[in-house]
């Protein structure tokens, strides 16, 4: 069988993988490997539910809300390494993250230092959605198996503060009184923003290697299954608001 190479940086994906690939099931009708944007039929079906209203704009919605969940769940989902590296789209999107990654500075690849242990790694599949119901991408994570960190070692402290309910209700109600304009921000991958303290190594992810199996990856930022990640996450950001004059408050 031939060998299917795939270019991420210097790595090869040096798998074996048979032909032909047939795309993943509950995709075949559509380009499952590339963002699919809202058809033009479902644009104008939106302009019309703005100007409609009533009863006619609430059968509007509710279509549009059946035909999302009849895509979610009628989608397949890679479970397993071995299934996902068949697929083109999971391919590229194994791709795609390892690029993010190393885009990042997430790691540094070097021999496994006498007395240390690396740690397994494992990629998580997800089909993610338009609001339409449409493919917008195959979305591939690498996760770290956190289940052999050792405390004190591998990780020190690991609780992070949330926001309560309590605190989002006081903060709208302050910015209504005094009339403020309000904005929300998501950040792309959060978790993979925090800077390590602690020395943790990980095993060289499943499919990828560069002709040099005694070397691992130091890692020098956090990835998701640490158990610091969270933690690590809220430091920089903290650390980087208050760069910019922000003030934590003592009491919410």
């Amino acid at each position: 069988m031939p060998t299917i190479p795939v270019n991420v940086s210097e790595y090869d994906m040096d798998v074996v993988a048979p032909a032909p690939v047939v795309p993943s099931p509950g995709l075949a009708n559509q380009d499952a490997y590339s963002p699919v944007p809202a058809s033009a039929d479902y644009a104008a079906s939106s302009v019309v539910l703005g100007l409609l209203g009533g009863s006619l704009g609430g059968l509007l919605r509710r279509f549009r809300h059946r035909h999302f969940l009849a895509a979610v769940t009628t989608s397949t989902e890679s479970k397993s390494f071995k299934d996902a590296i068949n697929d083109p789209g999971w391919r590229q999107g194994m791709h795609n993250e390892i690029r993010s990654l190393e885009d990042n500075d997430t790691w540094r690849l070097e021999p496994l230092p006498p007395g240390k242990k690396d740690l397994a790694s494992r990629w998580v599949y997800k089909v993610k959605f338009n609001y339409d119901g449409s493919v917008e991408r195959l979305k591939a994570r690498l996760m770290v198996f956190s289940n052999h960190q050792v405390e004190g070692i591998d990780y020190s402290d690991t609780f992070t503060p949330v926001a309560k309910l309590e605190t989002l209700r006081a903060f709208l109600i302050v910015a209504a009184v005094n009339n403020w304009e309000l904005h929300q921000m998501d950040v792309h991958n959060a978790f993979l923003h925090g800077d390590l303290d602690e020395e943790v190594y990980m095993r060289v992810p499943p499919g990828f290697s560069r002709g040099k199996p005694v070397e691992v990856y130091h890692l020098l930022k956090s990835l998701y299954g640490l158990k610091q990640a969270p933690r690590c996450w809220f430091s920089k950001l903290s650390t980087t608001l208050k760069k910019y004059d922000f003030i934590q408050s003592l009491y919410l």
